[in-house]
């Protein structure tokens, strides 16, 4: 699947997932959750504790919305 990155252009959901040393963009969940499940995907993928870490937002509560909607998936 290939989406339009307003960064880099056309790009696939592979390169989003390891574009930051093997982990993924801070923008995935935003750009590929119309698209496809994304959280089951990174869920899959990354353990709770490298998600936590991925998306931790210094003065945001940000990472504990996306980890409870991780929960729930």
């Amino acid at each position: 699947m290939i989406i339009y990155c307003s960064k880099l252009g056309l790009i696939e959901i592979s390169y989003c997932l390891s574009l930051n040393e093997g982990f993924p963009c801070k923008n995935i969940i935003g750009c590929w959750k119309d698209r496809t499940d994304i959280l089951r995907i990174l869920k899959e993928k990354f353990s709770e504790k490298e998600l936590r870490e991925i998306f931790a937002i210094e003065g945001s509560s940000k990472i504990s919305k996306i980890l409870e909607i991780i929960k729930k998936q």
